[in-house]
């Protein structure tokens, strides 16, 4: 049987945030986020600008992040076909089109036991994991902000113990997987930050244009 959120049974700190080990309800105790996510033993990002993007940009963020991990899953063709499409309807909610949070949720485990995180088991761990775990994770993080921006109040067992915090264990995640480029990373955080900052309070935003997002960093890191 599948676990359906495999973050849910891990431990992990990430800035000042703590997720109990405990598989069924895990908590959160966190301060205020330092002024950088610390992510693994040898990288910081300095990130300290993340809650102040639009919550589409931040959405664009971490949908940025779950992609550029993409060749990591090369050898796993269907896995790769699911992840590939759940990122493709994350985009699809960017742009204001018809996508709520429970379509993006089921993307990660379905009623018949499908999806993202099929892929992922602690008990057989494989070198595509950290990928798997990044994009299932921005998945979640993105129906989270679509619930919220709907106004749903009750949140579906997993998505309820989300907060903005959890982007910081997306990015631990990510500089495990072998196609993780910080520079990369921190230049589409930057850009973001430059182009969709809040106003005043926590707002929606325009919608991002993820592909014209990636075409000009490209042109960048040239």
């Amino acid at each position: 049987m599948p676990v359906r959120r495999d973050w849910e049974s891990r431990c992990f700190t990430s800035a000042e945030t703590f997720w109990t080990s405990d598989p069924l309800q895990p908590r959160i105790a966190t301060k205020h986020m330092r002024a950088s996510w610390v992510c693994g033993a040898t990288m910081t990002l300095k990130v300290k600008g993340f809650t102040r993007l639009t919550i589409k940009a931040r959405v664009a963020f971490v949908i940025y992040l779950a992609d550029s991990l993409l060749n990591d899953l090369d050898a796993d063709e269907q896995g790769r076909k699911i992840a590939e499409r759940a990122l493709g309807m994350a985009s699809v909610w960017l742009k204001g089109e018809p996508v709520d949070g429970e379509q993006l949720n089921s993307l990660l485990l379905d009623e018949n036991d499908e999806g993202i995180f099929i892929y992922v088991d602690s008990r057989d761990p494989k070198a595509t994991d950290a990928a798997y775990n990044v994009i299932g994770g921005a998945i979640t993080y993105t129906a989270w902000q679509a619930y919220r921006a709907s106004g749903v109040v009750v949140l579906p067992e997993g998505i309820e113990e989300v907060t903005e915090e959890f982007v910081g264990w997306i990015l631990a995640e990510a500089t495990k997987a072998e196609s993780f480029n910080p520079n990369d990373t921190q230049r589409a955080h930057d850009f973001l930050l430059s182009r969709y900052p809040i106003k005043g309070s926590d707002e929606l935003g325009d919608i991002v244009d993820l592909k014209q997002m990636i075409a000009t960093l490209q042109r960048q890191s040239t």
